[in-house]
């Protein structure tokens, strides 16, 4: 990591410290360097403004204020908090789904058990949520990590590199919104299934379901690509590169994660089942 009296340009990533004027002098860009010091990142002041809050104020930075977020490459960046950041988006996006899909397991006892109490169904049950749960857990932490690990090109600064890997994790914040798609996705599929509606309000849930998880994904891999670009300063052949490393890497890990272990889960436990 870089000494503490380290200060970089927002706009060049040049190293200003000890310099007396307040101007850069690669780029020219104006700077103060009290605001240089001074970290952005609400997440970073949770202590003292509280966890919930500061949490969902760095989402919208991330977010809405990508341009501000990217201007920490310029400043100190904490592995430590980053990574924090990263294990409370885990939480707000694991949780949803794992009360979504014990929802739904609760709702196929009933189904299955025809009001009486089969210990068996339940076990099943349980443990295929469980299993279910497990997989999306591994799921989050592998693409949650993958950029940091490709953000580390040998042509530039290891401070540099060590500040956008860190960054990554924040740059995941948008992953969180996953929720409201999901229940968006519930809500969609409900009306279409089990209401008589129009056929325009199909094609309108049908996009939407496609749409909001697309720009939340985009958001995210857009923050990451721009943190290599912008933060990293290398050029489009290694920025292409390092881009289908890191989606082949997504590809692999969503492969795994969300169809061969679930699926090789599920014939599992369709076989202890069969034995009942």
């Amino acid at each position: 990591m870089t000494d503490s009296g380290d200060l970089f340009c927002s706009e060049c990533g040049y190293n200003l410290r000890g310099l007396t004027v307040g101007r850069c002098p690669e780029c020219g860009h104006a700077f103060d360097p009290d605001e240089l010091r001074r970290p952005q990142i609400p997440w970073l002041y949770r202590k003292a403004k509280g966890t919930f809050r500061t949490y969902w104020r760095t989402v919208r930075l991330v977010t809405f204020r990508p341009r501000r977020f990217r201007e920490e490459m310029s400043r100190e960046v904490s592995p430590d908090h980053a990574r924090a950041f990263r294990r409370a988006t885990v939480l707000y996006v694991l949780v949803p789904f794992m009360l979504v899909g014990a929802a739904f397991a609760v709702s196929s006892i009933l189904d299955s058990s025809q009001g009486k109490l089969d210990w068996i169904i339940i076990g099943v049950h349980a443990g295929a949520w469980l299993a279910g749960s497990g997989c999306f857990l591994l799921f989050l932490l592998g693409i949650m990590g993958v950029p940091s690990r490709f953000l580390h090109p040998q042509s530039v600064l290891v401070e540099l590199c060590n500040r956008a890997a860190a960054l990554s994790y924040y740059a995941a914040a948008p992953l969180v919104y996953t929720s409201l798609a999901v229940l968006l996705e519930i809500i969609c599929t409900y009306a279409v299934v089990d209401l008589r509606v129009p056929d325009w309000t199909v094609i309108v849930c049908v996009l939407a379901m496609i749409a909001m998880p697309t720009m939340i994904i985009g958001s995210w891999l857009s923050n990451v690509a721009k943190l290599a670009g912008e933060g990293l300063e290398i050029g489009a052949s290694e920025r292409r590169k390092m881009g289908l490393k890191i989606l082949g890497s997504l590809m692999l890990i969503g492969f795994l994660t969300l169809f061969f272990f679930p699926f090789g889960l599920l014939y599992f436990f369709m076989f202890l089942t069969s034995f009942f």
